[in-house]
């Protein structure tokens, strides 16, 4: 079914997916979950380091007069979608590691992720990063305490916003009030919206199974035909179609209603893994694991809504995330019978 006619995507779309079952029985341990989190954050400061040096040589791509940074990636948006990914686990760890070594590190990599959003340019990553934020800090307080970490979060968020040069501020909002439209040159007036009601219009045609990746290129085609208000843009060698940039409309119209259920049933069932593992670990007082819990659900809070604006499902981090929260559900379980049933 996703494959769909085309052969030669099927390794394409294998290298996407075989992550989830390498991490799904390579790891064992806590120390080997706490260990992947952090290659995940040196990875991302070593991108970081390289984004710097793509800004002092004007290493990046030129959207519409905009200067956007992608660092190793081929994309500045994919760029800017780690990097926002990647904030909740710094959060998680500045507010674990109580030594003020680390904490000045930690720190250190979150302005250096902030700096790679601003980078990117990317309006999906600004737009996802307030929930984020606010989600993950929230976690690790109740009662009184939340009400504080929400307040000093609020003021922190102003403070940094305060600080930034006037053209940072301004290239912000702007990109966040033109959400909507698309990234590309060639898909200016066509925007996420018109992928969005394509993809929905594919998924209702064929509910069942979809068309495929192969087949929303054909019937994208189709409808550009038919409709003067969908349009093509101009690719390497011929008009193509655009995109889709919605999670929810691109799984559908790849993979039906049936995909799309079975998408979001994995999404709340990694959820739910994620949060159980919290509340086990608290339990039995494994702080390093109740970090790691923390960050998973925020990552699938961060990845669904980078997911209304971008093209996710073949995304690898994601498919790297899905088997930790089962792995941590797993852990989490042996060790609390260990300490409470053995």
């Amino acid at each position: 079914l996703l494959i769909n006619k085309d052969q030669s995507l099927l390794i394409l779309h294998l290298r996407t997916f075989i992550p989830y079952f390498l991490f799904l029985y390579m790891i064992t341990d806590e120390k080997q979950v706490f260990r992947i989190l952090w290659v995940f954050l040196i990875f991302g400061l070593i991108a970081g380091i390289y984004g710097i040096y793509c800004i002092k040589f004007g290493i990046g791509h030129s959207d519409r007069g905009v200067y956007r940074i992608s660092s190793f990636f081929e994309n500045p948006n994919t760029w800017g979608q780690v990097n926002t990914l990647l904030i909740p686990l710094a959060i998680s760890l500045f507010i674990f590691y109580k030594s003020k070594i680390y904490k000045i590190f930690i720190f250190s990599i979150i302005l250096l992720l902030l700096l790679g959003i601003l980078a990117s340019n990317s309006r999906m990553c600004f737009f996802a990063l307030l929930p984020t934020v606010f989600f993950v800090v929230l976690k690790f307080y109740s009662g009184h305490n939340k009400i504080f970490a929400f307040v000093v979060t609020i003021f922190a968020l102003l403070f940094t916003y305060y600080i930034l040069p006037d053209s940072f501020k301004w290239k912000y909002m702007n990109r966040i009030t033109n959400v909507m439209q698309s990234e590309e040159i060639a898909e200016v007036d066509s925007g996420r919206s018109t992928t969005f009601k394509v993809g929905f219009k594919i998924m209702l045609d064929n509910p069942i199974f979809g068309v495929g990746f192969t087949g929303y290129r054909e019937k994208y085609a189709e409808m550009a035909i038919s409709d003067p208000d969908i349009e093509l843009f101009k690719g390497a060698r011929t008009d193509e179609p655009l995109k889709p940039h919605n999670i929810l409309s691109e799984t559908g119209a790849f993979l039906g209603v049936i995909g799309l259920f079975l998408y979001l049933l994995l999404l709340l069932t990694a959820y739910k893994c994620a949060k159980n593992s919290q509340h086990r670990f608290e339990l039995l007082g494994n702080q390093r694991m109740k970090v790691a819990s923390i960050f998973m659900q925020s990552f699938l809070l961060c990845s669904f809504v980078l997911g209304q604006f971008t093209p996710f499902l073949t995304s690898k981090f994601f498919w790297m995330i899905l088997p930790i929260c089962a792995r941590l559900e797993t852990l989490s379980i042996q060790r609390y019978k260990e300490k409470y049933d053995g």
